[in-house]
Formats: C-alpha cells, structure tokens, sequence
C-alpha cells in the first residue's frame, strides 16, 4: 500500500481503513474520537480538491497520517490529527487556524500552523528552515508530508521545470529535514523513492 505503483496506494477506501485499523490499534477512545473527528474535518475541507495525479486530494492527507503511525511508528494523536489537517486552511479559506484550535485544541493547531507555509513571506527554503528550528513533532509531521509528496512524483507525468524543482527541493531541502528530525524509517523511505522517481520513466498514456 505505500508503493506507489501498487494499485492500493491510490485506493481511499483502502487507505482510509487502514488509517483507522491504525487508530483503534493504538489510541484509547477519547484520541480515536479526536482523529476521527479530523479525519472528518479532513474531508469536509478537501471536498471536490485533486491531488496532481489526479486523485481526491483526501487519499494525501490520510498517506500522511498512515506514514506517521505506521511506519514512523509515532503514538501522539495531537501529530496525528495535524498530519490529517495540515493542508485544510492552506487550501481552503473557509478554515482558519482559530477554527482548529476550537474543535481540536491549541496544540494541534500549533502543528498545523507551524507545518502550513506563509507563501507571502517565506520562501520554501525559509519555510523548511523554521520548521527545523521548530520543535522535533513539527519536522515529523512535515516529513511524513514529503514523504508521500516524494512517493507521488512517481505517478506524475509531468517532468517538465516544475517536476524536476519538486526534485532538487526534495535533495536540498526535505532530505536534510528527515535526517534532523531523526527517524530513520523515513529517511530511508525517502532517499529511496527519490531515486526511483529520478529513475522511473512512466509509461505512456
């Protein structure tokens, strides 16, 4: 399911039960309530949104909560819930960071601002830059992020300037954010499917 070229990988259904197998797995009742709730908040916000390959923009969100459960192996439901939210108010100006802090607290909402760019002021490299200066549960929620981003530019059909930028970003800027942000599951997650995609012709339409 975290191979890209894998039918499942691109399967809501399929991921999103797995996310919830996830959860029920490894939080108590009051934390699955949360999760399930931005889970839900998650979908509402992304409604009618697709991903570059073409996907319902929910399946990235869930990769990247899947990714930090599973094999980053994080047990804190507060990163979890901010991995399943961390695009809603860059997406959609309907939410705010307010918003997250009433329905789910101020410390998720912290990890969602703290992973959500300001593109009007910070470059990306800046942007990557304060998240690793930032606490360690920050730059985990943002790596488990590019790690699905990472594994996606295999299905892209795109390799024009903007493919190959997402491709030095990730060597010059996303690379050094897992290795500081120290698990090693990821990094090695990454490192591969970077090369892969660097390697990978898809086939034609």
């Amino acid at each position: 399911m975290d191979d890209p070229l894998d039918p499942r990988f691109r399967d809501l259904a399929l991921q999103r039960e797995a996310l919830e197998g996830l959860f029920a797995q490894h939080f108590d009742d009051d934390a699955q309530v949360l999760l399930h709730e931005a889970l839900y908040l998650a979908e509402e916000a992304h409604e009618g949104q697709t991903r570059d390959e073409g996907d319902p923009y929910l399946i990235h969100p869930v990769r990247v909560a899947r990714n930090l459960l599973g094999g980053m192996e994080v047990r804190d439901a507060a990163m979890a819930a901010a991995a399943l939210l961390h695009d809603v108010v860059e997406d959609n100006p309907a939410y705010s960071f307010e918003d997250i802090a009433t329905r789910f607290g101020k410390e998720v909402a912290a990890l969602v601002r703290g992973a959500t760019q300001d593109k009007a002021r910070e470059t990306k490299a800046a942007y990557i830059a304060r998240i690793m200066e930032g606490p360690r549960e920050g730059m985990l929620v943002k790596v488990a992020d590019k790690l699905d981003n990472v594994r996606s530019l295999l299905l892209r059909r795109d390799r024009g300037a903007r493919w190959q930028r997402h491709l030095a970003e990730t060597e010059a800027l996303y690379l050094p954010l897992a290795r500081k942000a120290g698990n090693a599951w990821a990094l090695q997650e990454m490192e591969r499917y970077l090369a892969r995609a660097k390697a990978y012709t898809p086939p034609a339409a």
